[in-house]
């Protein structure tokens, strides 16, 4: 179930006392933001390449969130460059139009 398009969002019922461990078959990159029932959790590397995150005994709601980690950089020197433009041609676009 997923509410929103850049979001993943399920529900678990875990059974067992032991010690568990839910394996995602999704590459573990640091920048998956995982919460367990609205909390934020560290997610861990499993088996080299998986995402995994530790789960207690109940029903839990997960959600999963990817953010790329040079996306607020590369916001950043979009909107520089932008701005930047749009100075250059408000100086010396009205001049080059006239030649």
């Amino acid at each position: 179930k997923s509410e929103a398009p850049d979001a993943i969002s399920s529900g678990l019922k875990r059974t067992t006392s032991f010690f568990s461990m839910l394996v995602f078959t999704i590459p573990y990159e640091k920048g998956w933001h995982i919460k367990i029932d609205g909390e934020s959790v560290n997610h861990s590397r499993v088996l080299y390449v998986l995402t995994g995150v530790s789960v207690q005994e109940g029903e839990h709601t997960i959600e999963m969130r990817y953010v790329p980690q040079g996306i607020v950089f590369g916001t950043i020197i979009s909107f520089i460059a932008l701005i930047l433009l749009i100075s250059l041609y408000l100086h010396f676009g009205k001049t080059v139009l006239k030649e």
